[in-house]
């Protein structure tokens, strides 16, 4: 099987709400948290990548070009804390917030 990223972007990531594909993003964050907290580089690594070509077939749908300053951060935010300096002074509850808001809007709009 190929890579979740490769899976949607064949066949249904565009179909997606972006409350939705904000949240399989968050959910590969929280992951990379994970891995990161456990002190496994090789997985943070692996796992930030998905969640950054998941952030590209965003930035790329057409429907979220009105959203697209704010993906665009997200993404230069992400890259910022996981292989930067995190001058965004990003933490990772603050990533865990954000992501959980998109998955309750999930929830709530019975989108799940």
């Amino acid at each position: 099987m190929h890579d979740i990223a490769e899976f949607f972007a064949k066949d249904s990531w565009f179909t997606l709400s972006i409350m939705k594909q904000l949240t399989f993003i968050g959910h590969k964050v929280s992951c990379a948290i994970d891995w990161r907290r456990k002190g496994d580089v090789v997985q943070v690594n692996n796992t930030l990548e998905k969640a950054l070509q998941l952030l590209e077939f965003t930035i790329i749908d057409p429907k979220n070009v009105k959203r697209l300053s704010e993906i665009t951060k997200i993404k230069e935010a992400l890259i910022d804390d996981f292989q930067g300096n995190n001058e965004h002074k990003s933490t990772d509850e603050g990533w865990l917030k954000y992501f959980a808001f998109f998955e309750h809007l999930v929830k709530t709009n019975n989108e799940g």
